[in-house]
Order: structure tokens, then sequence, then C-alpha cells
């Protein structure tokens, strides 16, 4: 595949999900050593667009229930505008 070949808009789409797998899978990761719960974080971009912010949530949530890490809890914190 010809990455340079693709549409900006398609660009930006597959980093972020590349990006998403990367950190699903350090959450992954860090579980095998430290039980518990691990917090996945948005970016800060997004933190003024509520829409965008549960969106981003959402499509990490499927994507650790598709890929299978770990059971994801059916209740989600998500803190809306950065601190």
């Amino acid at each position: 595949m010809d990455f340079s070949a693709l549409p900006e808009d398609e660009k930006a789409a597959l980093v972020s999900l590349i990006v998403d797998k990367v950190c699903v899978s350090f959450g992954s990761e860090i579980l095998k050593v430290v039980p518990g719960l691990v917090s996945t974080e948005v970016d800060a971009h997004l933190s003024f667009d509520e829409h965008a912010t549960i969106n981003r949530v959402m499509k990490i949530n499927y994507l650790m229930k598709f890929l299978k890490i770990f059971n994801v809890s059916p209740q989600i914190l998500c803190r809306l505008r950065g601190s």
C-alpha cells in the first residue's frame, strides 16, 4: 500500500487508528504487570468538543472490545475538558 497516495483525511484517520491501537496495547501490557484499572486519555485538542471527545472514547472502547485485549466495563469515565 502506498501511504503517500492516500488523501489527507484518510491518512489522518489511519494515523488516529494506529495511535489508538498503540494506546490500547500499552494499557494491556500495563495490566499484565499491575492489576486493576488502566486509564486511557483522549487528545486534549478535543477537550472543548464534547461530541468529538465522546466519539473518540467510544472508538477506543470499541477497539478494546474488538481486539479482545481486556474486558471493558459498560461504565466509562470520560472527563470532558483537559485540566
